[in-house]
This record gives C-alpha cells, sequence and structure tokens, in this order.
C-alpha cells in the first residue's frame, strides 16, 4: 500500500480537545507555576545564567546562542536535583516551552551534549527518563518531558537504541499498568506512533512481544473506552505491519487483533477508526489463516454494510480497500466449509445467533465427528464460555445449545464432555441471572443424561 503516513508535529498535540474536561472526575487542578528557588539546585554562577535566561523575555534565542550548552544544562540537571512538584512544573514547562520555540535553535545545543555525555547515556535523556520515572503517574510532567524525548529521539542524528529503547520501556511500563490514566496513555501512544517513524527504532517491538500483547489488548473494544485511544493504537499497528516480522508476530497472538478489529470495524461509527482498521486488515489478510478468521468475523456482512456508505465517506483509500479485502476474501470463502466457519466464530468467542448452522440438523449431522480433531478445542472453548458467568447470557445460551447438539448427535458425545469436564459447568449455568440461559443449561443437561433424545421429544 503506498499510503503517506501523516505524523502530528509532537511538540504541538493539544491532549485536552480529546477528553471531556467539565464530566472528567479525574481532572487535575490548575496548576500554577512559580519560580523555583534556583540556590538549592545549582551553583551560583549557573544561578544568575538562568535568572537572566528566565528574565529575558524578549530575545531567548540569542541567549541560546550565546550560552545554550550551559542553559540546557541547568534545566536538564534541575529535572533530578528537584525535590518539589512545584519546582519540577516549573523546569519542565520552561524546558518544553524554550524546545517548542526555539526547537531550530535547541536541537544543535541537545545534539552537543549528547555527544559529550553519550558513554555514560545522562544528557539529555538519562535525566529526563528519571525525572519521568519519578514522577510516571503526573499528567503535567509526562506530556511535557516525553514529549522532549521523543522529539529529541526524532532529530537528533544516530541516537544509541538503549536511549530509545528506554524511552519505549517507560511507554511500555504506563501502557502495562491498569491504574494509568487515559490522558496519559493518549500521550504515550502519540508519542510511540512519532518514534516508530523511524524504521530503525521499529526494532524495539521485534525482541519485546509483551509490547506487542499489550497493544493488542488496547484494541478490545468497549463502548465507553476513548477512541482516540484507540485511533493511536492502530495507528501504531498499521505503521509496524510494515515490518514483516512484527506483522508475522501480530497475527501469533490466537487471532485476537484480526478478531477485535472486525468487530471494531462493525460497531465503531467514526471515520477514521474505519479507516485504519480496513487498512491493517488489508495488511494482515494474507498472513496464515487471517483470511478465514476475518470471514468468521462476519467481516463480509460487514463489507457490505461499509459499500452503502462510500458516497458519505468520499475517501479513495478506504473505497481501495473495501474492494481490495471483499475481493480477496471471496474467493476464501467459497472454499470454507460450513465447519470452518463455525469453528472460527467459537475460537473467536463472538458467538453469532443468527448464524443459522447452530440451529441446523444437517450441519450437527454431517460434522460431530469434526469436533473431536485439534484436542475438542471447539468443545473445549464452548466450556470456556460457559464457564465465564459474565459472558453475554445470549452466548451461554448458545454455547449450552452447541454442546447440547453435539451430544445429541455423537455417539460418544456424553462420554467426550464428561471428559473434558464440561458437566459441572452447564450445571453451575442453572442459577444463572437469565431465564433463557438456565433454560438451556438445562435442556443441554437433559441431553446429557438421555440414551434416545428423539424417543424423549416423542
Amino acid at each position: 500500500m503506498s499510503r503517506k503516513v501523516k505524523y502530528a508535529t509532537v511538540l504541538d498535540v493539544d491532549y485536552s480537545i480529546f477528553f471531556d474536561e467539565e464530566n472528567d472526575k479525574r481532572k487535575s487542578p490548575s496548576i500554577e507555576l512559580e519560580q523555583p528557588a534556583w540556590e538549592t539546585l545549582v551553583e551560583s554562577d549557573d544561578r544568575q545564567l538562568i535568572n537572566q535566561f528566565e528574565d529575558d523575555t524578549n530575545d531567548k534565542a540569542m541567549a541560546l546562542m550565546e550560552r545554550g550548552d550551559d542553559v540546557i544544562r541547568i534545566l536538564l540537571t534541575g529535572l533530578v536535583n528537584t525535590n518539589t512538584t512545584e519546582n519540577l512544573y516549573y523546569i519542565s514547562n520552561l524546558l518544553f516551552f524554550t524546545v517548542k520555540e526555539y526547537r531550530a535553535d535547541v536541537v544543535p545545543i541537545f545534539e552537543r551534549l549528547y555527544r559529550v555525555e553519550a558513554a555514560d547515556h545522562i544528557l539529555p535523556f538519562g535525566h529526563i527518563l528519571t525525572a519521568l520515572n519519578r514522577n510516571k503517574d503526573d499528567f503535567f510532567i509526562v506530556s511535557k518531558l516525553l514529549t522532549i524525548a521523543t522529539f529529541l529521539a526524532m532529530n537528533i542524528p544516530q541516537v544509541d537504541m538503549e536511549d530509545v529503547n528506554s524511552i519505549f520501556s517507560f511507554c511500555k511500563g504506563r501502557l502495562e499498568n491498569l491504574e494509568t490514566d487515559d490522558k496519559i496513555k493518549l500521550v504515550v501512544l502519540t508519542n510511540i506512533s512519532v518514534l516508530i517513524k523511524k524504521k530503525e527504532y521499529r526494532a524495539f517491538f521485534e525482541e519485546n512481544r509483551r509490547i506487542i500483547k499489550i497493544l493488542i489488548k488496547h484494541t478490545d473494544y468497549k463502548p465507553k473506552m476513548n477512541e482516540q485511544i484507540l485511533y493511536q493504537t492502530l495507528n501504531i499497528l498499521w505503521i509496524l505491519t510494515f515490518n514483516e516480522n512484527i506483522k508475522k508476530r501480530l497475527t501469533l497472538t490466537k487471532k485476537t487483533l484480526v478478531r477485535n478489529l472486525c468487530y471494531i470495524l462493525h460497531v465503531v461509527g467514526k471515520v477514521k477508526i474505519i479507516r485504519l482498521s480496513l487498512a491493517l486488515l488489508r495488511n494482515l489478510l494474507h498472513e496464515g489463516d487471517n483470511g478465514e478468521v476475518m470471514i468468521a468475523s462476519g467481516i463480509m456482512e460487514t463489507l457490505r454494510n461499509l459499500h452503502s456508505r462510500r458516497e458519505q465517506f468520499n475517501d479513495e483509500d478506504m473505497n481501495e480497500d473495501m474492494d481490495y479485502l471483499e475481493t480477496n476474501l471471496e474467493p476464501i470463502m467459497n472454499a470454507m466449509s460450513s465447519f470452518d466457519r463455525f469453528r472460527h466464530e467459537i475460537l473467536s468467542e463472538k458467538l453469532d445467533p443468527t448464524s443459522p448452522v447452530h440451529k441446523s440438523e444437517r450441519f450437527w449431522r454431517e460434522n460431530f465427528s469434526k469436533f473431536e480433531d485439534h484436542d475438542y478445542d471447539v468443545l473445549r472453548k464452548l466450556i470456556e464460555i460457559i464457564n465465564n458467568m459474565d459472558n453475554d447470557p445470549k452466548e451461554l445460551a448458545l454455547a449450552c445449545w452447541d454442546i447440547g447438539e453435539f451430544v445429541r448427535f455423537h455417539p460418544r458425545g456424553k462420554a467426550i464432555i464428561d471428559k473434558i469436564e464440561g458437566k459441572i459447568p452447564i450445571m453451575k449455568l442453572l442459577e444463572h441471572e437469565s431465564e433463557k440461559v438456565k433454560g438451556e443449561s438445562l435442556l443441554a443437561l437433559q441431553k446429557l443424561m438421555v440414551t434416545n433424545w428423539e424417543y424423549l421429544q416423542q
């Protein structure tokens, strides 16, 4: 796909537009920035210089040109020497302002400092990461310092991968922590999406499987999730699919990503998310049996629905992706048996009550023996679904029905379900709050206990 990626200038992102500040109970109180007591942080000569730099509102560019190395070194040192949050806010903000407003002037300064300290990884990345790790749950600090680190990693020539990996490791830690605020997650994801613009930086994702799993987990769409977080996650994953090794790894995690993308495509209405989901699915289509997984996840119907909105989208890339997916999935669907589609549906853990095979006697009569394949993986997955009382009642009821039908048609069905310990989970559903679930679990148990179900029905 010869599509150009547009990267936002990371220094200019306004994260507040992605959150409802009035209703956000986690909103940080307003921060008043006061000049720190520099005498406790730096030597007297440095104190005089930094005071002059703060006061010189008219020509900071000239100050940076004349003694910029010393100014930046003082600010970086202040990040790690201060022991109060107020001082850290002020220094972080001043450093961020300096980098943002005078970016062309400060990059050569940071590069010189980096070359001097490169062996020890102290300046600038060491001090910035130290301050970040000390304040990893503070949105103000993370939004300022992580953005500076990203900007420098993208603009200082030949940054050591050890320093880049330190930035990625900080990001990974924030994403895998369940308590991390959504605002911080968005900052982290935005910065990752910028860093991976450099192909060589993507090596971190080849070597760290954990971060791949974390990103895939962030594609598990829930109705109240922040859609900008989802968008940035999809953007990162899409960029990573242009690395063949990472693309293979993305499809090895139980096909979760492909199933999540199909679900997102089905339920999310935001065009930019639909666009990225289509692009991602296109890039993943020919990896392994992803095509079969997409079909079993109902993508063909979703594509047909999206086709009806082509004029509304008015997006050449989206239309091309839709056509590509439909054209390449059609022969795969024609080659798949009804059991193949049924198996992928069950393994996806997204059971479809509208699928006709569940109620088709012909399907069960012709395919009951195939349930023994792959160490009974379909039956084991059905039992796993039943074991989770928090699952959708419609899916629980359907899983009970499927097990009951298997027992009804397979000559050794009862023995197999006993062998894989499926009876007790079904019995537990007799206490479920849903009458539909209780009824289907009772019906499944009756099929497990009788010898001739057809005679009993008569």
